[in-house]
């Protein structure tokens, strides 16, 4: 594929220098349809995404003269890929087109040109037995613009290609034109739309999982390059049903023109042995329409926008009030993975009236701001409702954290479609443990199975997907076959945390697991906050202390650390109050039962302020020499982004406010563990010798305790074998929130019960050891912590067993 690379190969990057030259000089009416195209799906990259056109323009090695260079990059790349895609169709359709390929570059200018416009546009396959009606946006804008150097560039590119290249090209995949957009497309410009294909073998194992036939009606309504009816289609063929014959019974919606081109030249190349010109027109099963607008047309709150307008009429594009296709048997997708705060602003307010019909996203104010909604809550909802028949089936690929995030998808988890009152049946579920899915992406996988107007009943059984072996990356390129000798399958089973709420998420593990963590079950009386965010402001709050004299009592040298922080800051050395410098404990410094470590952290709050800061003039007679020292740095404290709606308020009343600060922030002691993590790392962090607090940072999820005896008891609790087994069943991977812990039956601590005075004793005893590095004192420590537990929870021998087994031994 390198040849066809524009950051590899010479001459198709002069190719895409000389396409995106001519965006300059294209028709005005075409260049502004482009733009409001980028501008609505991608937004603004620098702002969303902290890139530029400048960068990914760098990255592909092409220099940028436009005064809409985001839109004119894409517009450039989009159109070579789509080129490229067409070109390889065309060489899998025609038994000379590799070899033709290579002689168009001989053609006198005008029929070179004549041949380089009906590649682009696709109207050469009408000479191969296809209907292939203009694009959305046209893609054949740009040879007609064509002369002198730009017309020998492309020459050269058609000549770098020989036969034998091409041929391979074809070969290596059977998603090769979506590997080659995802290969050529800087990852920025992929990201807002979701655009993360799904792997040939994945998509195969979808068709096989959901018992789809050849003669049953299917959609991909997110369909991407196309690559689930690519896998239908070879099922269907490996089960002796012509591949044309298959083609009626498939359809797929995508809402990017580019994308949609790129599934007609996969699926040209697929159908190529089976055409016959003499047999009539084939019709490509590709509608390039927006999913989610004809559910906005559906309950009345369409929304004109001019790009849509513009492609109406003149293309294949799909608007919302025609064309939308009927329910089918068989849904198989994977939709548009985009978090909530990435979507382009534009399309999000597009958008906004569908989570309300939903009812997807209810919270409001200080509880939305912590919200991390996904795109794909709403694309299968909408896909749902909108294309599964009553008793259909749907199989669908969606981000892991699905299942166990406490601030997204709980709508989806209820798993009954509102308003229409419709149930959905959980059928099983397939999660592929620390297997990378995606060569371009690193979240971690699942797939559900569905049958719409069955009410699911829990537990529901979840196969666990590992590779026999280390290696954990899979190539795009696999078959199934191939990836089924590499991989062993584990039986699972999840059910709901809270089985009262339908929106709670889920607990996923060994059975025997699950069914003796019933008696974890419960409510309790402590609550877990996030640790003290400065609001991206980590080189003014992050302090390193001074071995330098001041004659002053209360008073040290400090300088702020400006290394590692993403917001830079002067660095200055100054004096500042003793008084609100407090030793800030990150999440690094957390280790099992010990500290690693700390910094030290200006935090102009006290206990009685709260999450308001210490009043500018009370800064002024107390802590002067801090409130000179914020003054300094107010440059940059009013560029902060991280305070939400409802926080503004406190930055108001004084600008050096920092945030996730209460009463709970100065208590002595607190039962701390690491939010960022593979496994649930508990501490209890201590006062200082000095009896001062010490703070959690914001990859620190803790407990404020008063007292000592509590907070061992409490992190003795968290830390055994049970509620681990617990939280980490029902956690992403390397996210462990606050609310973990909500959903726990743990008793409030009572000094006057000789079984939490055990617990805390064992506890307290394992940080001794833990600290001094006596590892197997330690572990003895955890096994009377254990012992406790089982006391506690009334949990029999053989469940403690199970979920020692089921739990990786603890590491200090």
């Amino acid at each position: 594929m390198d040849q066809l690379l524009p950051s590899k190969s010479a001459p198709a990057r002069q190719l895409l220098q000389a396409i995106l030259d001519a965006t300059s000089i294209m028709d005005p009416g075409l260049q502004q349809a482009w733009t409001e195209h980028v501008t609505f799906l991608k937004g603004d990259l620098a702002g969303q995404r902290g890139s530029t056109a400048e960068a990914m323009a760098r990255d592909l090695g092409v220099h940028l003269n436009g005064r809409q260079p985001t839109a004119q990059l894409v517009m450039a790349v989009e159109s070579f890929v789509v080129f490229v895609a067409n070109l390889g169709a065309l060489c899998a359709v025609d038994p000379e087109g590799c070899r033709r390929v290579e002689s168009l570059a001989q053609l006198p200018d005008g029929e070179f040109t004549a041949h380089l416009d009906a590649i682009a546009s696709g109207t050469i396959f009408a000479d191969h037995g296809i209907a292939y009606p203009p694009h959305a946006l046209d893609f054949g804008w740009w040879p007609s613009m064509f002369e002198g150097d730009h017309l020998e560039y492309a020459r050269a590119f058609l000549r770098s290609l020989d036969v034998l290249t091409l041929h391979d090209f074809l070969e290596t995949h059977k998603d090769c034109f979506g590997r080659l957009y995802l290969a050529i497309a800087p990852k920025a410009l992929l990201h807002p739309t979701g655009e993360h294909y799904t792997p040939f073998w994945l998509a195969e194992e979808l068709v096989a999982a959901s018992r789809w036939t050849a003669n049953q009606r299917m959609i991909d309504p997110f369909g991407g390059s196309g690559v689930m009816l690519l896998a239908a289609l070879e099922h269907a063929h490996r089960a002796g049903v012509d591949r044309l014959t298959t083609l009626q019974q498939l359809s797929m919606i995508e809402l990017n023109p580019a994308t949609a081109a790129i599934a007609k030249a996969n699926l040209i190349k697929s159908i190529s042995d089976d055409l016959d010109p003499a047999d009539g027109p084939i019709d490509l099963p590709v509608l390039c329409a927006d999913t989610l607008e004809f559910a906005l047309t559906r309950c009345s709150h369409h929304q004109q926008d001019m790009w849509r307008d513009r492609c109406r009429g003149e293309a294949d594009f799909v608007s919302s009030d025609q064309g939308m296709p009927d329910p089918v048997d068989v849904i198989l997708t994977n939709p548009p993975w985009v978090g909530w705060e990435y979507i382009s602003r534009p399309y999000r307010e597009h958008l906004e009236p569908l989570w309300a019909h939903y009812s997807l996203f209810e919270s409001t104010g200080r509880e939305a701001a912590f919200l991390k909604e996904d795109l794909s809550t709403l694309a299968l909802a909408v896909a749902f409702d909108l294309f599964l028949t009553d008793g259909g089936r749907a199989s669908v690929v969606l981000r892991y954290a699905s299942m166990t995030s406490n601030a997204a998808s709980g709508g989806l988890r209820r798993l009954h479609l509102k308003p229409s009152d419709r149930p959905l049946e959980l059928r099983k579920v397939a999660i592929f443990d620390e297997l990378r899915v995606f060569e371009h992406a690193v979240t971690k996988t699942a797939v559900w199975h569905l049958t719409k107007g069955t009410p699911t009943s829990f537990p529901v059984p979840v196969e666990q997907w590992e590779l026999d072996g280390e290696n954990s990356k899979l190539s795009g390129g696999s078959t199934l076959a191939e990836v089924e000798e590499r991989i062993c399958r584990h039986e699972l089973a999840l059910r709901r945390v809270d089985a009262s709420d339908p929106k709670s998420r889920w607990t996923i593990g060994d059975p025997d697991c699950l069914r003796a963590s019933k008696k974890l079950e419960g409510d309790n009386p402590y609550r877990a906050r996030t640790g003290v965010f400065t609001g991206g402001a980590n080189a003014v709050y992050y302090l390193e202390p001074l071995d330098a004299s001041t004659d002053r009592p209360g008073v040290s040298w400090f300088r702020n650390r400006t290394e590692r922080a993403r917001r830079k800051a002067p660095q200055t050395c100054t004096m500042l109050e003793e008084a609100l410098v407090y030793e800030i404990i990150r999440g690094r410094d957390v280790g099992r039962w010990h500290l690693r470590g700390h910094e030290h952290l200006l935090c102009p709050h006290t206990k009685e302020t709260r999450m308001r800061a210490i009043p500018p003039q009370t800064m002024a007679d107390t802590y002067p020499l801090a409130k000179s020292y914020l003054e300094e740095m107010r440059s940059v404290l009013d560029k902060r982004r991280g305070f939400s709606g409802w926080e503004k308020a406190a930055r108001e009343e004084a600008f050096y406010a920092i945030l996730r600060i209460g009463d709970y922030t100065f208590e002595p002691y607190k039962v701390a563990w690491r939010y960022m993590a593979d496994d649930f790392i508990v501490s209890v962090i201590p006062p200082t010798e000095e009896g001062r607090p010490r703070l959690p940072n914001d990859k620190v999820m803790y407990i404020g305790c008063a007292d000592e005896a509590e907070a061992y008891y409490l992190c003795g609790v968290l830390s055994s074998d049970p509620v681990r087994w617990k939280v980490l069943s029902s956690s992403t991977s390397t996210q462990i929130s606050a609310s973990v812990i909500e959903p726990l039956g743990i008793p409030p601590y009572d000094a006057s019960h000789p079984d939490h005075e055990k617990m805390a004793d064992a506890c307290r005893t394992g940080h001794y050891f833990a600290q001094s590095g006596e590892i197997q004192k330690t572990k003895e420590a955890l096994e009377a912590v254990n012992a406790q537990a089982a006391r506690l929870f009334g949990l029999d021998e053989a469940a403690m067993a199970a979920f020692a087994d089921a739990c990786a031994p603890a590491t200090y």
